[in-house]
């Protein structure tokens, strides 16, 4: 595992101040010199040209950004027709080799009891790129970033992921937060002693630790500066708990898919926390995960 540089980047652009944000963030995510971002509007057929002034403003207003910030990256458009939005990004990003999409969330939606807005949902469920969420407005590099890890080797990518994110200089590490269960908890405490069951959720507590502890250890010395968490519980409920006590600006977690579905359930855990998390959150497929679009 290795820190890298995003080099293609998409940003989602539906002329909303929700697109806006996420095309600010993409401005403060650290590019490497001769990246390029692709700015992407998908508009219903007939009326590409209808957005394209305006995404061409949007489009300008990143450049100026970006050269501001001293990057040296080149920022294009594209007005793509598609009936379902979703399908037109993914498509795009694919074509343009995007390492990363961004979107921005429509909080107005949520506030009305509405779902994250359907691309955003969409293209997480669908499509097999790494996707970042934006909700808030940013103010800067992340600086309170969250890895909810299961432990597993998919557990790595879910790392890779957050470091891309994350400036060369980290002002506080990377909490690697892992949340597990007592087995069988609810079927046996009846027939055990207090004793009995307190003895046997400190050892599930103290190998989930030790475990955690050990992946933290296997991460490449010097690549990131990383601290373990573990809580008993369901994985969203920890998850959600932690982001608000932690104050965290981030949160990167992996999900599921079957490869060569046109239509995928979306990993549990990602699909309870897109919405209501109080930060930006960032989700990445397993490796060599695609999907067909309808």
């Amino acid at each position: 595992m290795g820190r890298s540089r995003l080099m293609r980047v998409v940003v989602a652009h539906d002329l909303s101040p929700a697109a806006a944000r996420a095309a600010r963030r993409a401005a403060l995510l650290p590019l490497g010199d001769g990246a390029r971002v692709v700015v992407v509007h998908v508009a219903p057929p007939g009326r590409a040209g209808e957005a394209d002034a305006a995404l061409a403003r949007h489009a300008g207003e990143l450049g100026e950004a970006l050269r501001a910030a001293g990057a040296r990256v080149e920022v294009d458009r594209a007005v793509v027709e598609d009936e379902a939005p979703h399908a037109g990004l993914i498509r795009q990003a694919r074509t343009a080799g995007a390492e990363l999409v961004v979107l921005g969330r429509h909080d107005e939606r949520l506030r009305a009891g509405l779902t994250t807005g359907a691309t955003a949902e969409r293209v997480v469920r669908l499509g097999e790129l790494p996707v970042l969420v934006v909700g808030a407005e940013p103010r800067g590099a992340y600086e309170r970033p969250v890895a909810a890890v299961d432990l597993s080797d998919a557990s790595r990518q879910v790392v890779d992921l957050a470091l891309t994110l994350l400036p060369d200089a980290q002002p506080s590490p990377l909490t690697l937060l892992h949340a597990y269960h007592v087995p069988f908890q609810g079927s046996f405490s009846w027939a055990l002693a207090a004793r009995q069951v307190d003895d046997l959720r400190q050892e599930v507590a103290d190998d989930a630790r030790a475990r955690a502890d050990r992946f933290a250890a296997g991460l490449e010395p010097g690549e990131v500066s990383a601290t373990t968490a573990v809580a008993e519980g369901e994985p969203y409920t920890v998850v959600l708990r932690e982001l608000v006590r932690r104050r965290a600006d981030l949160v990167v977690l992996g999900t599921h898919g079957r490869s060569g579905l046109s239509r995928a359930v979306l990993g549990s855990v990602a699909e309870s926390v897109l919405e209501p998390a109080p930060c930006d959150v960032a989700v990445t497929r397993p490796l060599h995960h695609t999907f067909d679009l309808p």
